[in-house]
């Protein structure tokens, strides 16, 4: 590192690099068979001054007269712009870093769109510097925190992927656990018949085709159909306000998964275009409430489980429950023996409920 003061012939200023800690970019330039330099400008139209910063001793640039460098970008992620250039037998590269402290705080350059596609064009366009589509400058106001989502997953199972929330009416926040198929979630506004079934399945190939009532305009969670294989958490819901979560089980899923203990079954289903019922469960949900969609239960000979939030709320008979107390046990055995058997002439509480 050199920081003496040059006087120098001006350079081509070929390029531009975020080098030390102000928002003023250095110059960043090179000749034919030579180091590439980064140097500061300061001064006023009267009087200028350049300093050099780095000299990349040992290190060429390329494209003769251009001297561009292999590449220069925000790669290290502080928003401080990294250099990397080609050692001069050409036997390698070597990438230089800042040693500059900042006072700011700027998310990574490369989550720009438009200084991303600006790199990648580097080596595959004409080469110039990136630019952000956003103003860097001192004494402005900072750049908005962009909205990340981080796309893709490592080799590991264990692996966190973080998906940006999606947002709905009915439900605040779906923040998707599903780390296989994430990109296959979503909310569709209004649910209504003929509308596809998942989001990874197009209408032509699973639409519903009937619907109760109180789930017409609801709120549809697009589960992925694929994610049937999955045993781990696939998403978690926040509701906006007060209403009722549907869930819709595969009719030949033959064990219930634990996470729907809370919910009651009800006599009414749905169907698909391609001959699929879904059994449905309900549950009375609240505002800022938090629930967990977990895994399907089986994964073989069936499809994913559907999700839908309405502020209509079904009649939540509980097939087998003729006494009306909310669930199915040994007391409706005996009250449906009696009527029949017994006191024929007797009403049952709901004698809907016994129609098994």
């Amino acid at each position: 590192m050199n920081g003496s003061t040059l006087n120098c012939r001006r350079p081509a200023i070929n390029f531009l690099s975020y080098w030390d800690g102000d928002f003023e970019r250095e110059i960043l330039d090179g000749y034919t068979d030579s180091p590439a330099t980064i140097s500061k400008l300061t001064g006023d139209a009267g009087k200028t001054t350049i300093t050099n910063l780095l000299s990349t001793d040992g290190c060429y640039t390329c494209n003769t007269t251009k001297g561009t460098p292999c590449l220069s970008a925000d790669i290290f992620g502080d928003w401080r712009e990294e250099l990397i250039v080609r050692k001069a037998d050409g036997s390698g590269i070597r990438i230089y870093t800042t040693t500059y402290d900042t006072d700011y705080r700027v998310q990574c350059l490369m989550h720009d769109p438009q200084y991303r596609v600006q790199v990648s064009s580097q080596n595959t366009a004409y080469n110039q510097p990136p630019h952000t589509s956003f103003f860097l400058g001192t004494g402005y106001d900072m750049p908005a925190r962009p909205a990340c989502t981080v796309l893709g997953g490592g080799s590991r199972p264990d692996d966190i992927i973080e998906v940006e929330p999606i947002k709905g009416a009915l439900v605040s926040e779906l923040n998707i656990k599903d780390t296989t198929y994430y990109k296959s979630w979503g909310i569709d506004s209004s649910l209504a018949v003929g509308d596809t079934v998942f989001g990874d399945r197009e209408a032509e190939r699973c639409a519903f085709f009937e619907l109760p009532s109180y789930l017409e305009g609801a709120e549809l969670i697009l589960t992925p159909c694929d994610a049937k294989n999955s045993d781990k958490e696939q998403a978690e819901l926040t509701f906006a306000k007060d209403c009722t979560l549907y869930v819709g089980l595969d009719s030949r899923v033959e064990k219930v998964p634990s996470w729907l203990s809370g919910f009651a079954k009800i006599d009414d289903t749905v169907n698909t275009s391609n001959g699929v019922t879904f059994v449905l469960y309900t549950k009375s949900v609240s505002a800022d409430e938090k629930l967990i969609l977990g895994a399907n239960g089986q994964s073989t000979s069936c499809m994913n489980y559907i999700a839908a939030v309405s502020e209509k709320a079904a009649d939540k008979t509980v097939i087998g429950d003729v006494n009306a107390d909310g669930e199915f046990n040994v007391a409706d055995l005996v009250v449906l023996q009696n009527w029949l058997l017994v006191r024929p002439d007797a009403e049952l509480a709901d004698w809907k409920a016994g129609d098994l």
